[in-house]
C-alpha cells in the first residue's frame, strides 16, 4: 500500500510517456498547404474567430456544462456512497465502476443510434436523459430521503445517458467548426474543464451530509446544457 499521492506521479508518468509517443510515432495529419499561419496570436485569433460563432458556441456551452456535472458527480459520489450510505471503499468503488460501465455502454449505443436518428436530436434526448437522474434524485431526496438503491439507480441512469451525450455534442460541434478543427477542440477542451473546475468545488460547499447538492448541482449543469443544445429559431 503506498500513499494517494503517488496516483499523480503515476499519472504524470504516463502523461509524459504519451507525450513522448506522439512526438515520435502520430505524425501531423494536416497537409503543409492547409496548415494555419500566425504562431500563438494566429491561433488565439483563429479561435476567437470561431468563438464568435453562435452556431458553434452552443455546442461549446453545451460540453462545458455537461462536463461541469460530471466534475459535480466525481466531487460528490465518495462523500454520497462512503459518508451517507456508509459503504466501504471497496464497494463505493464497485458502484462507481458499474456506472462507468453504463457510460461506456452509451457510446457504442450512440453509434447505432446515429444511423436513425440526427446527433442534434441524441444531444438533446441524452441531455434531458442526463438531467433526469439527479432532478429525481433531488426530489426523493428533499422529499423522503433517498435510499441507497435510489441513489445508484438515479446516477446511473445520469452516467449512461453521458455515454450518448458527449460523442454527439463533439459531433455537432466539430461538424459546425470544421473549418477550424483545432480552434474548435480548444474550446470544447477549454470551456469543459473551466466549468469543470468552477463546479466541483460547489458540492463541498453547500454540505457533504446529503446526497442533495451533488444532486443540484448536477441538475442546474444539465438544465443549463439542455437550453444551450436547443437548436437556435
Amino acid at each position: 500500500m503506498v500513499s494517494w499521492r503517488y496516483v499523480f506521479a503515476a499519472l504524470a508518468l504516463v502523461g509524459l510517456l504519451l507525450v513522448l509517443g506522439v512526438l515520435r510515432w502520430v505524425p501531423e495529419s494536416r497537409p503543409p498547404h492547409a496548415r494555419l499561419t500566425g504562431g500563438l496570436i494566429g491561433s488565439l485569433r483563429t479561435i476567437g474567430q470561431v468563438a464568435a460563432r453562435r452556431t458553434v458556441i452552443a455546442p461549446v456551452l453545451t460540453l462545458a456544462f455537461g462536463g461541469a456535472a460530471v466534475f459535480a458527480y466525481i466531487a460528490g459520489t465518495t462523500f454520497v456512497f462512503q459518508d451517507i450510505h456508509h459503504l466501504a471503499p471497496s464497494l463505493a468503488g464497485l458502484v462507481y465502476g458499474v456506472n462507468a460501465l453504463g457510460n461506456m455502454a452509451g457510446s457504442p449505443a450512440f453509434g447505432r443510434l446515429a444511423t436513425r436518428w440526427s446527433a442534434e436530436t441524441l444531444l438533446i434526448g441524452s441531455a434531458v436523459l442526463a438531467m433526469a437522474g439527479p432532478a429525481a434524485l433531488l426530489l426523493v431526496q428533499v422529499t423522503v430521503g433517498s435510499t441507497l438503491s435510489v441513489t445508484w439507480l438515479c446516477l446511473s441512469l445520469s452516467l449512461t445517458a453521458f455515454g450518448v451525450f458527449f460523442p454527439a455534442v463533439v459531433t455537432i460541434a466539430q461538424s459546425r467548426g470544421r473549418t477550424a478543427p483545432g480552434a474548435t477542440s480548444a474550446l470544447l477542451g477549454g470551456g469543459q474543464f473551466l466549468l469543470g473546475a468552477a463546479a466541483s468545488p460547489l458540492v463541498g460547499l453547500f454540505g457533504t451530509h446529503s446526497p442533495a447538492p451533488m444532486a443540484a448541482v448536477m441538475a442546474v449543469c444539465l438544465a443549463l446544457a439542455t437550453l444551450a443544445a436547443k437548436p437556435p429559431g
